[in-house]
């Protein structure tokens, strides 16, 4: 702020604290039936090493391939990995098995050396996996990172979310806001912040610097023309959504 720079919140952080999740008690029961019901129908998880899960490349590729065919735009890059070789098999595979031993679901783990925190890069499911599939792996995974020692999982970004709307808060905040509310067809921005919010995280704001506020939208396209993989990755998006028009009438 001595030099000048303009600060902008965009978004907020999510952690969970190990040493205090729990599925008991009413606030946690939606979640804890999500995962009693997956569980039951037969679903099972495991950490593996990627030289491991290597081994299964035919099928987290499946599963993968089909998980972004649901999805607008192809790979992302710059904020996070995509599901190439050799890199995906640099880190441990969180798997969702069912009955039949085939992998429903995965996420690639990035973890540290001193068990501060962990996170997730890829997050991927099967067609036909169990409707809550995701809630089973995570609580499973918090688990798992609690019994390794870790003492957070870091859930990631949740972006635009927390910004003012009130009259008298800074333009951006209240495009931001309002992109928040109504702006599901650019990204599923309250899902994420919903999806999230069952864990009970501790919630972080996070800020962006530069020398002129105008500045900062154009930063913040940049960055999306980076995660989107370039303009190529955009004319990906707009060709997948114009066939769901085409495949809903």
């Amino acid at each position: 702020m001595e030099l000048g720079f303009a600060i902008q919140k965009v978004g907020e952080t999510a952690a969970v604290p190990l040493d205090s999740f729990s599925l008991e008690g009413r606030r946690r029961g939606n979640l804890r039936r999500s995962w009693r019901k997956t569980g039951e129908e037969g679903a099972s998880f495991e950490v593996v090493s990627g030289a491991d899960a290597r081994w299964l490349g035919p099928q987290l590729q499946h599963v993968s391939d089909e998980w972004l065919g649901h999805h607008a735009g192809g790979e992302k890059s710059f904020t996070m990995g995509g599901f190439e070789d050799p890199y995906v098999w640099e880190f441990p595979f969180a798997l969702v098995r069912g009955g039949c031993g085939r992998v429903l679901a995965f996420a690639t783990l990035w973890t540290t050396p001193k068990r501060t925190a962990f996170s997730i890069d890829l997050m991927r499911y099967a067609d036909d996996a169990p409707k809550d599939v995701m809630d089973f792996l995570f609580v499973e995974l918090l688990n798992w990172g609690r019994e390794q020692g870790y003492e957070a999982f870091e859930f990631g970004m949740a972006p635009l979310a927390g910004l003012e709307d009130r009259p008298l808060a800074p333009i951006l905040s209240r495009v931001g806001n309002l992109l928040f509310e109504r702006g599901e067809e650019i990204y599923n921005f309250r899902g994420v912040r919903r999806f999230k919010d069952k864990y009970d995280p501790v919630w972080v704001p996070r800020y962006i610097a530069a020398p002129s506020k105008w500045a900062i939208p154009v930063l913040l396209a940049d960055v999306g023309l980076l995660t989107s993989g370039g303009m190529g990755g955009l004319g990906l998006r707009s060709r997948k959504v114009k066939e769901k028009v085409r495949e809903a009438a």
